[in-house]
């Protein structure tokens, strides 16, 4: 089993989804929705999760079609070359303990977007299905939170396989990213890694890191 670790930022996206429900007891018109879920990654966690547990799905549903195959002609047929010998299974660690980031993070940290509905594309008819796209984009809140820092989680594999960084220049690395040109000139990249590294209790190989 693959372990992968996803760690760096994480905020607090807001998505309001615009609706055009003009009377309060219309169900044929789609109403306005406002949703909030962690992002950055948090997010990338989940959907790496996600992707993996389908590729497992995906792996159980292509086994269980071979050896239906192989059974009923009793036996002999090659193993497909699109087929992995082995189901691929991943453990997904986040580094950041995500408890109660939800009430806690700085409203410097909260996203802000509104989504509309559209046809899918151009050449949709008018009653196709919509789908949702960002509509604006608001940025971040105010009330910059220079006290707050992002907790380890606990349980962390020492060595993973993959380090997945979801660096969005916030927390992560706040010192660097606001004059990354002069600062490069004091600290290299390899030292910034390490650092970084360090940070968030993970070990490296450099014999692998820097290919």
């Amino acid at each position: 089993m693959k372990t992968i670790l996803v760690t760096g930022d994480i905020v607090l996206d807001h998505h309001l989804y615009g609706g055009i429900k003009t009377d309060p007891t219309s169900h044929a018109e789609p109403g306005t929705r406002s949703i909030s879920h962690l992002g950055g990654a948090d997010l990338s966690q989940k959907m790496l999760t996600a992707a993996s547990d389908a590729a497992g799905k995906e792996w159980d549903k292509q086994k269980a079609g071979y050896d239906e195959s192989n059974a009923a002609h009793g036996g002999g047929i090659p193993w497909p070359d699109s087929l992995l010998k082995q189901k691929p299974e991943y453990a997904i660690h986040g580094g950041i303990e995500v408890g109660n980031l939800m009430q806690s993070l700085p409203r410097s940290l909260h996203s802000y977007g509104v989504w509309t509905p559209h046809l899918p594309d151009k050449s949709s008819k008018p009653g196709a299905a919509r789908v949702w796209r960002a509509q604006t984009h608001f940025g971040y809140g105010s009330e910059f939170g220079s006290a707050f820092a992002f907790a380890k989680s606990a349980g962390l594999p020492v060595t993973p396989d993959v380090i997945l960084f979801d660096d969005g220049g916030i927390l992560f690395r706040h010192e660097a990213s606001a004059m990354q040109e002069e600062h490069r000139r004091k600290v290299s990249f390899q030292d910034e890694l390490r650092a970084l590294c360090r940070k968030h209790g993970i070990e490296i190989d450099e014999r692998y890191v820097w290919d």
